[in-house]
């Protein structure tokens, strides 16, 4: 169908204003909370500087937090804009990355070992890049990730697309292409809307 898209202003202005007023900054409303990696898979694994804080605000098909239902809609009037016709949205989170005095970037990964899409609407300008690589998990081995990237890709992927996170910017891509986020060096903070859907 596609392999990777870019669009940028992808919302009108007040709603995604809205949408990141509700979200960056100050804003402790927010819970996000800590997890010790930022790949699915590695949770057990800690590295220094490779940890990241994320809300869950959508999963399963239901809301989980009060942010749930504004996401949802911005992310289908989003998709709708695109020509994208989507079947399920199967999870939303909000992923905050923090400085930690240089760049790290994370754990390459795939977020679900299903047929899927993912999508990243950054919230805040930041030099915190996203890599996709050439290498794309294989469900036909029936490896769960962790396994099937060290089987068969450690060390050696190659980067198909480094994406540079810009407001109100969606990135859209085969969820099945390995990718790793990467923390910022000149802002405080890096955040993200990650969400995975399927289409018809």
């Amino acid at each position: 169908f596609f392999m990777i898209k870019v669009f940028d202003d992808i919302l009108p202005q007040q709603v995604f204003d809205n949408l990141q007023n509700n979200i960056v900054g100050d804003n402790f409303n927010v819970p996000f909370f800590y997890s010790n990696s930022t790949a699915v898979g590695k949770q057990n694994e800690v590295r220094v500087n490779n940890y990241g804080f994320s809300h869950l605000a959508y999963d399963n098909g239901q809301t989980n937090s009060y942010l749930g239902k504004l996401l949802e809609v911005s992310i289908l009037h989003m998709l709708d804009k695109t020509n994208i016709n989507v079947k399920d949205i199967m999870r939303i989170r909000i992923g905050l990355l923090t400085y930690v005095g240089r760049q790290v970037i994370n754990d390459p990964h795939v977020d679900f070992e299903k047929e899927h899409y993912t999508g990243l609407l950054y919230l805040n300008d930041s030099d915190g890049d996203t890599f996709i690589y050439n290498q794309k998990y294989d469900p036909s081995t029936n490896l769960l990730m962790q396994e099937y990237f060290n089987t068969f890709l450690n060390n050696r992927l190659t980067v198909k697309k480094i994406i540079s996170p810009k407001q109100n910017r969606l990135v859209i891509f085969d969820g099945h292409y390995f990718h790793s986020s990467s923390t910022p060096t000149i802002v405080p903070a890096r955040y993200v809307v990650n969400f995975n859907f399927t289409i018809w």
